[in-house]
């Protein structure tokens, strides 16, 4: 069996190339590091292939309104919120949980970009502060259909 693998890859080249990977071993002692770290963020990377960095525009908060509360989307709510929310919230929206902040006093604005994306949007609602600043929170983009049963359930509780 030996044989014919090797004959196989003689002929093919590979045996050199296999035999060169397992004669040529690395050595992480005398491997160096870079004293330049590279650019993490797109717009370091923009900046560094033109000389010039592009500015940012301000973040303008555009208030939107939020979806009707209704029993049948808080019924199908409470499965994704349990679900999903329960191992950080907790199970009563208007407390905090563990990690999570309460939700009920959330912005519709501020929920559906926080769920989706983990992150606060760029602009907060007039008044409105974060009440933890931790970014733990990891981004549900496959809830975004679901969101205003999520927030129907959210709601549902007085």
């Amino acid at each position: 069996m030996k044989k014919l693998i090797s004959k196989t890859l003689l002929s093919s080249g590979l045996l050199a190339l296999a035999l060169s990977c397992v004669e040529n071993k690395a050595d992480y002692k005398t491997r160096t590091i870079s004293p330049v770290p590279a650019p993490t963020t797109l717009l370091a990377r923009e900046a560094e292939g033109n000389g010039t960095a592009k500015t940012e525009e301000a973040a303008v908060f555009v208030a939107e309104a939020a979806p009707e509360v209704t029993e049948a989307l808080a019924a199908q709510g409470k499965t994704i919120y349990l679900s999903n929310c329960i191992s950080c919230h907790n199970q009563d929206p208007r407390q905090s949980g563990s990690l999570g902040p309460s939700q009920y006093e959330t912005p519709w604005e501020v929920f559906k970009v926080k769920v989706v994306t983990g992150r606060y949007p760029k602009a907060l609602p007039p008044g409105y502060t974060p009440l933890r600043t931790t970014k733990a929170m990891r981004k549900f983009p496959d809830l975004e259909g679901n969101l205003p049963a999520l927030w129907s359930y959210i709601k549902s509780f007085k």
